[in-house]
């Protein structure tokens, strides 16, 4: 009786994954860098529907919401209207609700115009 010592075949080396994560990496960073990042609206706004969107980035934004509850930079109310007042921008683009009261508009607009805003925009979205 002979016992027989085969060698051990030779096992296949695993195939590394090291790649697909320096590829998914890869991905990640070419997303990240090419995103746009906006900060978030102040208020909760869906602006009225017109035949034609105003989009413009340039100018300061005051938006009110539905409930008539009007926010400038990171202030609401009679303090944000006295801090358009303050420190008053060239051009103002004015994001109300669809659903807001025209009494706020109207009183943010009177507050721009004692402040002297030259360019006052109503933002407003596409018609679909």
């Amino acid at each position: 009786m002979s016992l027989s010592l085969d060698t051990p075949s030779p096992r296949q080396p695993r195939e590394s994954i090291v790649p697909m994560i320096n590829v998914v990496f890869l991905l990640l960073i070419f997303f990240v860098m090419t995103a746009a990042l906006t900060p978030p609206e102040q208020l909760d706004v869906t602006p009225p529907t017109s035949d034609t969107e105003v989009a413009a980035q340039e100018a300061v934004k005051l938006y009110i919401d539905a409930d008539g509850q009007i926010g400038y930079d990171d202030l609401l109310g009679d303090e944000a209207l006295a801090a358009l007042a303050e420190t008053p921008p060239a051009a103002l683009i004015i994001r109300a609700d669809a659903d807001a009261r025209g009494t706020a508009l109207a009183q943010v607009i009177a507050a721009a115009n004692a402040a002297e805003i030259g360019s006052i925009t109503l933002a407003t979205g596409a018609r679909r």
